[in-house]
């Protein structure tokens, strides 16, 4: 992974959450991220939720392909499609269903 001061970090996966892919870098942006769709998403897709080990979730789009679904991971359509997060990777260590 790269830094904000374009420095190479190596991490663990089983330290990760998950990995977002941002439009930008924000301060705060992530408190202002959706987690849940207020009603039944419109995109195309399997509508999923992501429980966390630590007790979160999130919740997204997939496409309605399993050869998509990797064995390290999953890789999901947040619901709010202006917010930064355009994809959101979790490896599957870091969830608990």
């Amino acid at each position: 992974m790269l830094d904000r001061a374009a420095q190479v970090v190596t991490l663990d996966v089983t330290v990760v959450k998950g990995v977002y892919f941002v439009r930008d870098f924000e301060p705060e942006a992530e408190t202002k991220q959706k987690t849940a769709f207020a009603s039944r998403p419109k995109q195309a897709g399997l509508w999923v939720r992501l429980n966390f080990r630590d007790g979160d979730s999130l919740e997204g789009v997939v496409p309605n392909d399993f050869l998509l679904m990797g064995a390290v991971g999953i890789t999901i359509t947040p619901p709010d499609p202006n917010a930064h997060a355009q994809r959101v990777f979790a490896p599957r260590v870091a969830l608990s269903g």
